[in-house]
Protein backbone atom coordinates (compact mmCIF):
# COMPACT_ATOMS: atom_id res chain seq x y z
CA UNK A 1 0.00 0.00 0.00
CA UNK A 2 1.84 3.53 -0.86
CA UNK A 3 2.22 5.69 2.06
CA UNK A 4 -0.12 8.96 2.65
CA UNK A 5 1.89 11.77 1.40
CA UNK A 6 0.95 15.77 2.41
CA UNK A 7 -1.37 16.15 -0.53
CA UNK A 8 -4.00 13.29 0.73
CA UNK A 9 -3.80 14.27 4.33
CA UNK A 10 -4.51 17.89 3.38
CA UNK A 11 -7.48 16.73 1.04
CA UNK A 12 -8.76 14.59 3.95
CA UNK A 13 -8.82 18.31 6.16
CA UNK A 14 -10.32 19.66 3.14
CA UNK A 15 -13.02 16.95 2.42
CA UNK A 16 -13.60 16.76 6.52
CA UNK A 17 -14.99 13.15 6.32
CA UNK A 18 -15.21 11.68 10.05
CA UNK A 19 -13.31 14.73 11.49
CA UNK A 20 -14.21 16.25 14.49
CA UNK A 21 -15.95 19.71 13.97
CA UNK A 22 -17.03 22.73 15.62
CA UNK A 23 -20.04 22.16 17.93
CA UNK A 24 -22.49 23.97 17.11
CA UNK A 25 -23.06 25.95 20.50
CA UNK A 26 -19.61 26.74 20.27
CA UNK A 27 -19.49 28.44 16.72
CA UNK A 28 -22.34 30.52 17.68
CA UNK A 29 -20.41 31.60 21.17
CA UNK A 30 -17.56 32.79 19.21
CA UNK A 31 -19.74 34.18 16.81
CA UNK A 32 -21.04 36.29 19.21
CA UNK A 33 -18.47 36.91 20.83
CA UNK A 34 -16.85 37.95 18.60
CA UNK A 35 -19.49 40.79 17.52
CA UNK A 36 -18.77 43.60 19.56
CA UNK A 37 -21.90 45.11 19.30
CA UNK A 38 -23.86 42.03 20.68
CA UNK A 39 -25.02 42.56 24.15
CA UNK A 40 -23.52 39.81 27.10
CA UNK A 41 -27.20 38.67 27.64
CA UNK A 42 -27.33 37.10 24.43
CA UNK A 43 -24.24 35.57 24.74
CA UNK A 44 -25.26 34.25 28.44
CA UNK A 45 -28.72 32.66 26.41
CA UNK A 46 -26.40 30.78 24.57
CA UNK A 47 -24.26 29.57 27.28
CA UNK A 48 -27.41 28.55 29.19
CA UNK A 49 -28.19 25.84 26.12
CA UNK A 50 -24.48 24.12 27.42
CA UNK A 51 -24.41 23.20 31.12
CA UNK A 52 -21.08 21.97 31.00
CA UNK A 53 -19.65 25.63 30.12
CA UNK A 54 -22.07 27.30 32.51
CA UNK A 55 -20.59 25.28 35.02
CA UNK A 56 -16.43 25.80 34.15
CA UNK A 57 -17.53 29.80 33.94
CA UNK A 58 -18.66 29.53 37.52
CA UNK A 59 -16.27 27.84 38.51
CA UNK A 60 -13.57 30.52 37.22
CA UNK A 61 -15.22 33.23 38.53
CA UNK A 62 -15.33 31.96 41.89
CA UNK A 63 -11.69 31.18 41.49
CA UNK A 64 -11.12 34.62 40.66
CA UNK A 65 -11.94 35.65 44.33
CA UNK A 66 -9.63 32.95 46.12
CA UNK A 67 -10.22 31.37 49.89
CA UNK A 68 -11.73 34.59 50.95
CA UNK A 69 -14.54 33.53 53.25
CA UNK A 70 -15.71 37.20 53.42
CA UNK A 71 -16.35 36.81 49.63
CA UNK A 72 -20.24 35.51 48.34
CA UNK A 73 -19.62 33.07 45.85
CA UNK A 74 -21.08 33.64 42.57
CA UNK A 75 -24.02 31.33 41.48
CA UNK A 76 -25.60 33.66 38.46
CA UNK A 77 -24.12 32.65 35.12
CA UNK A 78 -25.04 36.56 34.30
CA UNK A 79 -22.94 37.80 36.54
CA UNK A 80 -20.20 35.01 36.16
CA UNK A 81 -19.80 35.65 32.86
CA UNK A 82 -19.63 39.69 32.95
CA UNK A 83 -17.23 38.79 36.04
CA UNK A 84 -14.94 36.15 33.38
CA UNK A 85 -15.31 38.77 30.47
CA UNK A 86 -15.70 37.72 26.55
CA UNK A 87 -12.52 36.50 26.03
CA UNK A 88 -12.42 34.83 28.92
CA UNK A 89 -15.49 33.15 27.92
CA UNK A 90 -13.74 31.87 24.58
CA UNK A 91 -10.83 30.81 26.27
CA UNK A 92 -13.47 28.21 27.92
CA UNK A 93 -15.16 27.43 25.31
CA UNK A 94 -12.48 26.83 23.13
CA UNK A 95 -10.91 24.30 25.82
CA UNK A 96 -13.79 22.47 26.58
CA UNK A 97 -14.64 21.54 22.97
CA UNK A 98 -10.97 20.76 22.38
CA UNK A 99 -10.58 18.53 24.65
CA UNK A 100 -13.57 16.41 24.07
CA UNK A 101 -13.34 16.61 20.11
CA UNK A 102 -10.40 14.10 20.07
CA UNK A 103 -10.91 11.38 23.00
CA UNK A 104 -11.73 8.78 20.89
CA UNK A 105 -8.30 8.97 19.05
CA UNK A 106 -6.71 6.16 20.52
CA UNK A 107 -2.83 6.35 19.29
CA UNK A 108 -2.15 9.11 21.75
CA UNK A 109 -2.07 9.15 25.17
CA UNK A 110 -4.90 11.65 26.27
CA UNK A 111 -3.96 12.14 29.65
CA UNK A 112 -0.39 13.02 28.72
CA UNK A 113 -1.15 14.89 25.61
CA UNK A 114 -3.67 17.81 27.51
CA UNK A 115 -1.11 17.89 30.38
CA UNK A 116 1.04 18.92 27.86
CA UNK A 117 -0.83 20.94 26.18
CA UNK A 118 -2.24 22.45 29.35
CA UNK A 119 0.98 23.41 30.51
CA UNK A 120 1.99 25.00 27.51
CA UNK A 121 -0.64 27.05 27.56
CA UNK A 122 -0.48 28.59 31.21
CA UNK A 123 3.00 28.82 30.43
CA UNK A 124 2.36 30.70 27.04
CA UNK A 125 -0.47 32.69 28.66
CA UNK A 126 2.22 33.78 31.84
CA UNK A 127 5.33 34.96 29.58
CA UNK A 128 2.56 37.16 27.89
CA UNK A 129 1.54 38.33 31.19
CA UNK A 130 5.41 39.06 32.37
CA UNK A 131 5.97 40.56 28.87
CA UNK A 132 3.25 43.13 29.66
CA UNK A 133 1.08 41.97 26.88
CA UNK A 134 -2.79 43.08 26.63
CA UNK A 135 -5.58 40.86 28.65
CA UNK A 136 -6.71 39.85 24.52
CA UNK A 137 -2.74 38.98 24.04
CA UNK A 138 -3.01 36.82 26.95
CA UNK A 139 -6.16 34.94 26.22
CA UNK A 140 -4.90 34.69 22.94
CA UNK A 141 -1.15 32.66 24.12
CA UNK A 142 -3.25 30.66 26.09
CA UNK A 143 -5.49 29.15 23.33
CA UNK A 144 -2.09 28.76 21.04
CA UNK A 145 -0.48 26.87 23.59
CA UNK A 146 -3.62 24.61 23.84
CA UNK A 147 -4.09 23.85 20.33
CA UNK A 148 -0.08 23.93 19.62
CA UNK A 149 0.23 20.39 19.14
CA UNK A 150 -3.41 19.30 17.66
CA UNK A 151 -2.08 17.63 14.75
CA UNK A 152 -0.29 14.87 16.50
CA UNK A 153 -4.44 14.26 16.94
CA UNK A 154 -5.29 14.74 13.52
CA UNK A 155 -2.67 12.35 12.37
CA UNK A 156 -3.88 9.70 15.07
CA UNK A 157 -7.41 10.00 13.78
CA UNK A 158 -7.04 10.13 9.85
CA UNK A 159 -4.19 7.68 9.93
CA UNK A 160 -4.73 5.84 12.89
CA UNK A 161 -2.64 2.70 11.78
CA UNK A 162 0.12 4.80 9.91
CA UNK A 163 0.85 6.82 12.59
CA UNK A 164 0.51 4.16 15.21
CA UNK A 165 3.36 2.47 13.43
CA UNK A 166 5.46 5.84 12.80
CA UNK A 167 5.00 6.58 16.69
CA UNK A 168 5.83 2.88 17.79
CA UNK A 169 8.73 2.76 15.55
CA UNK A 170 10.62 6.27 16.83
CA UNK A 171 9.12 5.62 20.64
CA UNK A 172 12.35 5.85 22.75
CA UNK A 173 14.75 7.75 20.58
CA UNK A 174 17.41 8.94 22.00
CA UNK A 175 19.66 10.71 19.55
CA UNK A 176 20.15 14.38 19.68
CA UNK A 177 21.15 14.46 16.21
CA UNK A 178 18.39 16.97 14.37
CA UNK A 179 17.08 13.95 12.02
CA UNK A 180 15.10 12.43 14.45
CA UNK A 181 13.49 15.60 16.20
CA UNK A 182 9.92 14.96 15.85
CA UNK A 183 8.65 16.94 12.94
CA UNK A 184 11.77 16.26 10.68
CA UNK A 185 10.68 12.38 11.41
CA UNK A 186 7.08 13.26 10.16
CA UNK A 187 8.07 15.29 7.66
CA UNK A 188 9.99 11.93 6.05
CA UNK A 189 7.32 9.93 6.58
CA UNK A 190 4.53 11.60 5.63
CA UNK A 191 5.71 15.04 3.74
CA UNK A 192 4.09 17.22 6.91
CA UNK A 193 4.28 17.34 9.93
CA UNK A 194 1.81 17.77 12.86
CA UNK A 195 2.30 21.57 13.29
CA UNK A 196 1.38 22.11 9.64
CA UNK A 197 -1.39 19.57 9.62
CA UNK A 198 -2.79 20.82 12.78
CA UNK A 199 -2.70 24.68 11.60
CA UNK A 200 -4.36 23.22 8.22
CA UNK A 201 -7.26 21.54 10.31
CA UNK A 202 -7.83 24.83 12.52
CA UNK A 203 -7.79 27.12 9.34
CA UNK A 204 -10.68 24.95 7.61
CA UNK A 205 -12.86 24.08 10.39
CA UNK A 206 -12.56 26.92 13.32
CA UNK A 207 -13.22 30.39 12.87
CA UNK A 208 -10.50 31.89 15.67
CA UNK A 209 -8.20 34.34 15.13
CA UNK A 210 -5.21 33.79 12.35
CA UNK A 211 -2.46 34.33 14.94
CA UNK A 212 -3.41 31.45 17.02
CA UNK A 213 -3.12 29.45 13.37
CA UNK A 214 0.08 31.50 13.11
CA UNK A 215 0.93 29.86 16.25
CA UNK A 216 0.46 26.50 15.75
CA UNK A 217 1.85 26.90 12.24
CA UNK A 218 5.30 27.75 13.31
CA UNK A 219 6.02 26.52 16.74
CA UNK A 220 8.31 23.78 15.13
CA UNK A 221 11.00 26.59 13.62
CA UNK A 222 13.26 23.51 12.39
CA UNK A 223 10.97 22.75 9.88
CA UNK A 224 8.80 25.50 9.46
CA UNK A 225 11.12 28.25 10.23
CA UNK A 226 9.66 31.65 8.10
CA UNK A 227 11.94 34.52 7.83
CA UNK A 228 10.43 36.54 10.82
CA UNK A 229 9.43 34.06 13.38
CA UNK A 230 5.79 35.11 14.90
CA UNK A 231 5.84 36.36 17.97
CA UNK A 232 3.31 34.37 19.76
CA UNK A 233 5.32 31.02 18.29
CA UNK A 234 8.16 32.16 20.27
CA UNK A 235 5.88 32.47 23.18
CA UNK A 236 5.10 28.62 22.62
CA UNK A 237 8.43 27.35 21.60
CA UNK A 238 9.68 28.35 24.82
CA UNK A 239 6.70 27.20 26.92
CA UNK A 240 6.93 23.62 25.03
CA UNK A 241 10.29 23.10 25.68
CA UNK A 242 10.08 24.31 29.02
CA UNK A 243 7.34 21.40 29.63
CA UNK A 244 9.48 18.63 27.98
CA UNK A 245 12.68 19.77 30.50
CA UNK A 246 10.07 19.12 33.68
CA UNK A 247 9.12 15.66 31.33
CA UNK A 248 5.34 16.79 30.43
CA UNK A 249 5.60 15.24 27.63
CA UNK A 250 2.66 15.14 24.99
CA UNK A 251 2.37 11.33 24.32
CA UNK A 252 4.59 10.56 21.64
CA UNK A 253 8.31 9.51 22.97
CA UNK A 254 10.79 10.85 21.33
CA UNK A 255 14.15 12.97 21.79
CA UNK A 256 13.73 17.01 21.99
CA UNK A 257 15.91 19.81 22.21
CA UNK A 258 16.53 20.78 26.37
CA UNK A 259 15.72 23.80 27.69
CA UNK A 260 17.80 27.01 26.77
CA UNK A 261 17.46 30.32 28.27
CA UNK A 262 17.79 31.72 24.56
CA UNK A 263 14.60 30.79 23.66
CA UNK A 264 13.49 33.59 26.69
CA UNK A 265 15.69 35.95 25.48
CA UNK A 266 14.66 36.18 21.67
CA UNK A 267 11.16 37.42 23.34
CA UNK A 268 13.80 40.12 24.59
CA UNK A 269 13.29 39.15 28.32
CA UNK A 270 15.26 40.78 30.84
CA UNK A 271 17.10 39.17 33.63
CA UNK A 272 14.28 39.68 36.51
CA UNK A 273 11.32 38.58 33.53
CA UNK A 274 13.43 35.36 33.43
CA UNK A 275 14.10 34.77 36.70
CA UNK A 276 10.09 35.32 37.46
CA UNK A 277 9.28 33.16 34.32
CA UNK A 278 11.59 30.60 35.54
CA UNK A 279 10.07 31.13 39.26
CA UNK A 280 6.52 30.70 38.22
CA UNK A 281 6.56 27.97 35.31
CA UNK A 282 6.65 25.05 37.42
CA UNK A 283 3.67 25.67 39.61
CA UNK A 284 1.78 25.67 36.10
CA UNK A 285 3.00 22.35 35.14
CA UNK A 286 1.97 21.16 38.46
CA UNK A 287 -1.17 23.14 37.81
CA UNK A 288 -1.66 21.22 34.75
CA UNK A 289 -1.46 17.46 35.85
CA UNK A 290 -3.56 18.40 39.01
CA UNK A 291 -6.03 19.84 36.05
CA UNK A 292 -5.93 16.61 33.70
CA UNK A 293 -5.67 14.28 36.83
Amino acid sequence: MPRTNAAQLLDMISARGDLPTMPEVVSSLLTLIDNPECPMEEIVRVLKTDPALVGRILTLSNSAEGDNPRQTRVSDITIAAAKVGREGIRKIVLSTSLMELFEHTKKIDQAMFWRHSLAVALNAQLLSRILGENENSQHTAYLTGLMHDIGLLVFGHLIPKSYGNFITRIAGNRNPSHQYQLCLMEDEAFGIDHARLGAAYIEEWWPIDRTIIMGVRYHHPEVNLPGNLPFIAKLVIASDLFAHSKHTHNGVNVYRDPFDLHCLRVLDMDEKQIERFLDMAPMNIELAADHVS
